[in-house]
């Protein structure tokens, strides 16, 4: 479940714009089902014993007390501590986000164009610094307030594309619509479409 969860959150992360209807009610629903999950309170054989002893001394049938009835509830679901029960939901509910397999190319096209402007970005920001090492960022603020900002935005959209890079491996793990061992698959930018006819075009000769 950590590397499903890890590589769910790469793709929130990375992908800012408008994606598939579907999609995005896949991962709303997981939210919302793990959030009603964690609301389910962890009990103790200690409180259904301390409810079952007051329903008696009251009178009332321990089996058909409301208090009783829901500690017991709990108790069964969520256990004493509550962390199986919801370890296994999330489990569930990440299962549930079938969806991405279905939408993998217009996912590959939203991470692609984002990382078309991020590559606009860095090269108007290249005309500006020219080949110095972003690193030295003493000798490009002495640039001018020019370099200055080019700098700024240098930084914050290789950041970005950094987590688009990772949301392309994450998705490619998950759907497995490509390969992640070759880190130069991701320059040709395959698609489930191109990759699938690939995997399926008859050898031909020289």
């Amino acid at each position: 479940m950590a590397a499903v969860t890890a590589h769910l959150n790469l793709l929130r992360q990375a992908l800012t714009a408008k994606v598939p209807e579907p999609v995005a009610k896949a991962l709303a629903d997981h939210d919302a089902v793990v959030a009603a999950v964690n609301t389910i309170p962890a009990t103790t054989t200690d409180q259904i014993a301390e409810a079952v002893t007051g329903a008696i001394l009251d009178g009332r049938d321990p089996f058909t007390d409301e208090q009783v009835r829901r500690l017991a509830t709990a108790r069964t679901l969520a256990g004493d501590t509550g962390r199986g029960l919801a370890y296994s939901v999330q489990c569930t509910a990440e299962n549930h986000v079938v969806t991405l397999t279905d939408h993998t190319d217009a996912l590959v096209d939203t991470l692609r164009a984002a990382a078309g402007t991020i590559g606009a970005t860095l090269t108007a920001a290249h005309e500006i610094i020219g080949d110095h090492d972003l690193d030295d960022h003493a000798n490009i603020l002495r640039r001018g307030d020019d370099a200055s900002r080019a700098w700024n935005d240098a930084r914050a959209t290789l950041a970005r594309l950094r987590t688009i890079d990772s949301a392309w491996t994450a998705l490619a793990e998950l759907t497995r619509f490509a390969p992640t061992s070759d880190s130069t698959i991701r320059l040709a930018a395959p698609t489930s479409t191109s990759t699938n006819a690939s995997a399926t075009e008859p050898t031909r000769g020289p």
